[in-house]
This record gives C-alpha cells, structure tokens and sequence, in this order.
C-alpha cells in the first residue's frame, strides 16, 4: 500500500549523508595527531599502520560505549555507534544506519583516530540527526545491526557496499542474541530514501508478495513496464 506521508525518515537519511562529509573533516585535524607510522602499543613490533591501525584489527580493542538513536523502533530507522579505545588511547567508530522495519544496513563507515573532542562531537551531531541518543551494551548494539541485517536477507535486500569494509568492529560472525522484533506490526515496511529511485520498483515488489506497506513518492514508482506495481498504488 502506498502512504503519503513519509518526511520525518527521509529526513533522517538525508541528514545522516550529510553527516558522512561532516566527518571528513574530523579525519583530516586526527590525522595530525597520530603517528601511524610509530611502534604499535600491541607490542607485536609492527608499525601501528601495519597492526593495529587496520580496519580487520578493531577486535583487538575494547569496546569503549555504544549509541542507538532514542526512536529506532518507532520511526524504524537510527543510528548505531560502536566506539572501540585503541592501544594509543585514541577512538575508533563504526556508525551503522540501520533499517529495522525492511532494509537493515543502509549504510555503514569508520572512524578511526579520534579523540575525546572529536568522538563527542560526532556523537552530538548524530544525537542531533537522530532527536537524541540513548547508550546501549555492545550485545544490544550487535543485535540492533546484525538482527536488521539478518532480516533483510529474508527479502533478498543486501547490506550497503561498504558493510564490508566496516563490520569487523561488531564482530559479525560471532553468534548474537536476537532479542529485538523487526518489521512494522509483523510484516516489513519500506520507506523509500531520496536515492532510491532507481531501485525502490523492485523494493516494492518485494514488500507487496508478502503483504508489506510501502511509502514512495510517484516518480519512484510509476513504470510502465511494471503494471503490478502501479496496482498496488493507493492515491488519496
């Protein structure tokens, strides 16, 4: 079915592409501060760049605090935060945009070489995208992400193209409690993104053979060469 009113999520997800640029910035002052080339605090006697400092290594460290945005499951979108405290004392974070009501990872990145000032501040600004955040345990934290990613693959959907270079943090081979419900009121709900129109056709296909809802503007939807869809179109 299709629902007209659909500005708060978009939202969301337009503020948070915006962040991604926001937090370039951070890199270029941290990558000042840190001396990638120095020994590794690990003692292994590696460079740092070479060791620890490797995205495939943030297991190492310990985890730190985590986030999730305080309206997750009633708006069906947040933001999750893995903060990891690495062997130099500086901070690693892995931020996860998480679809929990249908598309589970929709986008995920690292921030590495952060310190105390830059990691409030990127929590701030997320706190801000996201009407505030609320911290979780890390178990709670791997379940949100992995949970939603878990429920996507049911429809087919795969995590954003840079999951892979981001969730070691999480450990997403490590078995996780799934404690959380996933889907709007039992079936799955697709709010489309304002990049999505290439593939929210297919999105919607997906949702109505199981008898899902559906928010899109027109344009996204409108195909003729996908009558079935158009079916599907409620107009008010």
């Amino acid at each position: 079915m299709f629902h007209k009113d659909m500005d708060k999520k978009l939202i969301t997800v337009k503020i948070f592409s915006i962040l991604i640029y926001i937090y370039l910035e951070v890199d270029e002052r941290s990558s000042k501060m840190f001396d990638v080339y120095k020994p590794c605090p690990c003692n292994s006697g590696k460079k740092l760049k070479f060791c620890c400092h490797k995205t495939s290594d943030l297991i190492k460290f310990p985890v730190h605090e985590c986030f999730v945005g305080k309206n997750w499951q009633s708006e069906g979108i947040g933001n999750v935060i893995v903060v990891r405290k690495a062997f130099d004392g500086s901070f690693v974070a892995g931020i996860f945009l998480v679809d929990v009501w249908f598309l589970g990872v929709k986008d995920a990145f690292i921030k590495k070489n952060l310190n105390d000032g830059d990691l409030r501040c990127l929590c701030n600004q997320i706190a801000s995208a996201s009407d505030g955040i609320t911290k979780i345990s890390y178990e709670d934290a791997r379940s949100i992400v992995l949970g939603g990613l878990e429920y996507a693959a049911k429809f087919g959907i795969q995590p954003h193209r840079d999951w892979s270079n981001s969730n070691n943090i999480i450990e997403p081979n490590k078995p996780f409690e799934n404690k959380f419900t996933f889907g709007r009121d039992g079936k799955p709900f697709y709010m489309a993104g304002p990049y999505d129109k290439d593939v929210s056709a297919s999105y919607i296909k997906k949702i109505t053979a199981v008898g899902g809802h559906y928010v899109a503007p027109a344009d996204y939807i409108l195909d003729d060469d996908d009558l079935d869809v158009m079916e599907n179109i409620l107009i008010k």
